[in-house]
């Protein structure tokens, strides 16, 4: 029987050479998986251990990305790997830790001297603490925080942390950077999704305002025309007297009476 062009086999030891040295490096693709062995050996045959990988990874990095501690630990305590390397991006391994919600990564690579000031920024203008804010991880913002991490710079584009977490609806986060003495007044908050803490407070007395403003309008045009308000259901005093005598009676025949001599 013929073979379907669609039922090709495929050749592992292929599949996987194409995955080590086209999309990453042999030492970048062994931080990945957590091969440390591999990965050690790689370097011990001469591979650099600050070789990049697709779009500029590095070995430690990818670790830290994934959160293999111990594979950070043989990269930086054995093979001296730079702590401070950036991506194509301008990511070290403490943003891709922190963005990644790694707490045990990211304080590990705090506890080896990591930089987290300006200077550490990625092209965006974007910190640690703005990635994890961003992406959703208070544990990594109140680690950053203990360590005395400024909370609050502004990216490139003028966002502070707190307003990415906001626009994102991470409500946790908001409530970690609020809880700082560093942090800056809450941003307005986005139409969708719970708001927690003083917001909620806010937009009831906001609803409670415009509530009494639409009821003085209403009052306001009632005085204008001359008429007051009338609860629903009152019954004027030019309605005929059998309508008034007894209006739990009344059918719809006298109403319609009631409307024609009113015409």
């Amino acid at each position: 029987a013929a073979r379907s062009p669609f039922c090709r086999p495929v050749k592992p030891r292929r599949l996987r050479g194409w995955a080590m040295h086209q999309w990453h490096s042999k030492i970048v693709w062994a931080a990945e998986k957590c091969y440390w062995d591999l990965a050690s050996k790689y370097i011990d045959e001469g591979e650099d251990v600050e070789q990049r990988g697709h779009c500029g990874w590095t070995a430690l990095g990818m670790a830290a990305s994934h959160g293999h501690l111990e594979t950070m630990r043989c990269l930086v305590e054995q093979k001296g790997a730079n702590l401070e390397a950036r991506d194509d991006d301008g990511k070290t391994a403490l943003v891709w830790a922190c963005a990644h919600g790694q707490v045990a990564a990211a304080a590990y690579l705090l506890s080896r001297g990591a930089k987290h000031d300006r200077e550490s920024f990625d092209a965006r203008g974007r910190g640690a603490v703005a990635w994890a804010a961003q992406n959703g991880f208070p544990e990594a913002v109140r680690l950053l925080a203990e360590q005395g991490v400024d909370l609050s710079p502004a990216d490139d584009e003028g966002l502070t942390p707190l307003a990415l977490a906001a626009a994102r609806g991470r409500w946790a986060v908001v409530a970690e950077l609020e809880a700082t003495p560093k942090s800056p007044p809450r941003p307005a908050a986005p139409t969708r999704g719970a708001v927690p803490g003083a917001a909620v407070g806010a937009a009831a007395g906001a609803a409670a305002r415009e509530k009494e403003l639409l009821g003085e309008r209403k009052a306001g045009a009632a005085a204008a025309v001359g008429d007051q308000p009338r609860p629903r259901g009152a019954i004027g005093d030019d309605a005929p007297d059998a309508l008034r005598a007894r209006p739990q009676a009344c059918t719809n025949a006298t109403v319609h009476q009631h409307m024609r001599t009113c015409m």
